[in-house]
């Protein structure tokens, strides 16, 4: 198979698993804002930023590097996961003693001190998940990775959906969470350890080093990007209302998901522009430029159709309380 062709697979895999992602995202998103109602809203939507925030700390900008080295030698492939999770396992502890040391300064709420502990937590399982899963994206066999993704959100749908009916607390929505990234990473890695590699957990400094080294832009990157796309509901905590951070968070979790479509393209042709970076750069050049222009022909339609019908959106999805 050509490498465009290879790479367009992969690409759509990982862009089918995160549109199916998307649309149980939705669901979940308007069973949780219905239920709650945006004040109790405000302070799960400050729950999932803040740890959002936390969990980007823990990754430390690791993924990209053990998609691009796996994808560069796979024979190594357990040699380079093990280190990645050693690195991330460092990242996480410090992320999350950080993030508890500074969450007083946005919240002194009991309850959502309690959630953003089984939320950070959930959110640290998760990043070990995903590193697993960046295997699938190296080894260019991605219908793995979309397999488990839809796996673990129809589960935390299905938790969702059983809390709702129950009347479960507000807590227990975060532990639902916990449990399903848990879930997740106990298949990743039984798929992985079966289908592709054994984690090598041997230290290697020089690995260690070349990994911190190489991510540490990306770290920046990543953190700074998330930065920005969670700064509203941050700044809204400390200086608004919990139902002001309930009304902007409900809409802008659908538009903050609408960069599902970038990611998945750029993720399926990660292990491709990898290996021609290292081969042939005009094939990089020119397979770069053919993605770039699909970004174009995408991103004008969303704006202005979204734009157009957010009114009637935001009634569909979230009643008129949140109309505002």
């Amino acid at each position: 198979m050509g490498i465009t062709r290879r790479s367009g697979a992969t690409a759509t895999f990982i862009l089918l698993g995160r549109l199916a992602g998307l649309l149980f995202n939705v669901t979940i998103v308007i069973l949780i804002t219905r239920y709650l109602g945006r004040e109790t809203f405000g302070r799960y939507a400050f729950v999932e930023a803040y740890t959002l925030v936390l969990s980007t700390l823990a990754m430390g900008g690791s993924f990209s590097i053990l998609i691009r080295e796996t994808a560069k030698d796979r024979d190594q492939a357990g040699h380079y996961l093990g280190t990645a999770l050693q690195i991330q396992s460092v990242f996480a502890i410090l992320a999350f003693l950080v993030g508890i040391a500074v969450l007083p300064l946005f919240s002194a709420d009991a309850l959502v001190t309690r959630a953003v502990y089984v939320s950070a937590v959930a959110s640290i399982i998760q990043v070990f998940a995903n590193l697993h899963a960046c295997i699938y994206t190296a080894f260019e066999r991605t219908k793995y990775w979309a397999l488990t993704m839809v796996i673990e959100r129809a589960l935390y749908l299905g938790l969702v959906a059983w809390v709702v009916v129950s009347d479960g607390s507000f807590l227990t929505i975060f532990w639902m969470k916990a449990f399903s990234f848990s879930v997740k990473l106990l298949v990743d890695a039984a798929i992985v350890r079966r289908r592709f590699t054994r984690t090598v957990w041997q230290l290697d400094v020089a690995a260690v080093r070349h990994f911190v080294h190489e991510s540490f832009p990306l770290f920046f990157s990543d953190t700074f990007r998330v930065l920005d796309r969670q700064l509203g509901t941050l700044l809204l905590k400390l200086w608004s209302t919990v139902a002001q951070v309930g009304i902007f968070s409900a809409v802008y979790r659908l538009i903050d998901r609408m960069v599902i479509l970038p990611d998945s393209i750029m993720a399926g042709f990660l292990p491709a522009l990898s290996q021609l970076f290292a081969s042939d750069r005009e094939r990089l050049q020119a397979l770069y430029g053919k993605v770039f222009k699909f970004f174009l022909l995408f991103a004008l339609p969303i704006a202005v159709i979204g734009t157009l019908l957010t009114g009637p959106l935001v009634v569909l999805f979230f009643t008129e309380e949140y109309l505002e």
